[in-house]
């Protein structure tokens, strides 16, 4: 696959950090954020 700079998103440092510590892509993640919408965040 070439380099296609459309297929990249900046998601900012906070979401990028979760992604990569959750092991998801985007698409994952951003249904992983709707399914925890109105729930309680982790404790840090």
């Amino acid at each position: 696959m070439s380099f296609d700079p459309a297929l990249f998103r900046y998601v900012g440092v906070e979401n990028a950090t979760q992604m990569t510590t959750l092991n998801m892509s985007l698409d994952y993640y951003t249904s992983y954020l709707s399914s925890q919408a109105g729930s309680v965040p982790p404790a840090q």
